[in-house]
């Protein structure tokens, strides 16, 4: 029955996905406790470093993959700061089938600083075929926003006048914030909103581990009344915060893959 049934084919579809069994997983990453999230109980194994997901038992699975944050771009001096690092993609999966097997995940390292930032990593599992993207750098001192899956913000020169933000390079991403003239640089995007001047992109808040965790946070532009530049968080995709003066910016914060299942 396909959905050329209408009504019918949809309740079938439905039907189908949510009877079929959940598969599980063993080994390392150690599988966690029992957990509660949405109305149902987990298990499931959380992946901070690149290793294997070892299905032994075939079925649907959730998962959730995260690229590592841009970097924050550093200063050179001459009131020249750099722009916040965009926030890593996020892509959560629900109901995909995995055969049982062993599969090789990969975690995206968090962009460095510098000049110019770098993009954060790629995070996936090969053989499923799953990926997703890394956040752009920030903008460098003096230099503009930096195109990419959440934009990293732009920088300024002082006394040169301001840069403006720049779009997603994806249909799902943020705008990176602009820069002035007068000493404040642009945040980076995030996957929950845009960059603006000072200010970071908002991240996403997900219940997926059963704790709220917020991911993919764009990165705090520097400035000349800001605070020195952090690094983003540690398996989060957080975008690297940009640099004060001759300072060098934040790192991005690496990536996650965290793979659930029904018990």
């Amino acid at each position: 029955m396909g959905l050329s049934k209408g009504l019918d084919g949809y309740n079938y579809i439905y039907n189908v996905i949510n009877n079929f069994p959940y598969g599980v997983a063993t080994g390392t990453p150690t599988v966690s406790s029992t957990y509660a999230d949405g109305g149902f109980n987990w298990q499931r194994v959380t992946f901070t470093a690149s290793a294997n997901l070892v299905v032994s038992t075939a079925g649907l699975m959730d998962i959730l993959i995260l690229g590592g944050g841009g970097g924050g771009g550093s200063g050179v001096g001459y009131y020249g700061e750099g722009g916040g690092g965009g926030g890593a993609g996020l892509l959560q999966i629900s109901t995909v089938y995995v055969p049982v097997g062993t599969y090789a995940v990969t975690i995206g390292a968090g962009g460095s600083t510098g000049t110019p930032a770098t993009v954060g990593g790629w995070s996936g599992i090969s053989v499923l075929k799953i990926q997703f993207a890394g956040g752009a750098g920030g903008g460098q001192s003096w230099q503009g926003a930096v195109a990419g899956p959440n934009s990293g913000g732009a920088s300024y020169r002082g006394g040169y006048g301001g840069n403006g933000g720049v779009a997603s390079q994806q249909l799902y991403g943020f705008t990176s914030g602009g820069s002035t003239g007068g000493g404040d640089n642009g945040g980076g995007a995030g996957m929950g909103g845009a960059g603006g001047t000072r200010t970071a992109g908002a991240g996403i808040a997900s219940t997926f581990t059963g704790t709220s965790v917020t991911y993919a946070a764009g990165g705090l532009g520097g400035g000349t009344s800001g605070t020195s530049a952090v690094s983003g968080t540690a398996n989060t995709g957080t975008g690297g915060g940009g640099a004060i003066s001759t300072q060098s910016g934040g790192n991005g914060g690496s990536g996650v893959v965290i793979v659930r299942w029904k018990v």
